[in-house]
């Protein structure tokens, strides 16, 4: 997993399972970070069960604040990298190897 600016994405990495060629939504599986070069393999999965990656670090949150008529607001903006990998089934070795994904910043403004 890389940066847009070509550095390693450095962050969590959550793998999800799909059951019965069916997606039922994400199932977390695993999670850890990135190696050092933005690489990941997964090791001890159920072969001919399919798995796909996702990830996400906030970079920026919006801030709280007090209007003036006494309600809560936000203001700012919000910049979330994340990346999410295609669908790639395990082979019968267990061992699964994900190419590497551009994980792109999203900026939100809050208002």
């Amino acid at each position: 997993m890389i940066n847009q600016e070509g550095g390693a994405y450095r962050g969590p990495i959550v793998l999800h399972a799909t059951t019965g060629g069916l997606f039922n939504g994400p199932r977390p599986v695993f999670t850890h970070n990135a190696d050092s070069a933005g690489c990941t393999t997964f090791a001890g999965l159920k072969p001919g069960t399919s798995y796909w990656v996702s990830g996400s670090v906030t970079l920026q949150k919006c801030q709280d604040h007090l209007k003036g008529d006494g309600t809560w607001g936000k203001y700012g903006v919000e910049q979330v990298r994340g990346f999410s990998s295609g669908v790639r089934r395990a082979p019968s070795s267990g061992v699964l190897k994900f190419p590497r994904q551009v994980a792109a910043v999203q900026t939100t403004s809050c208002f």
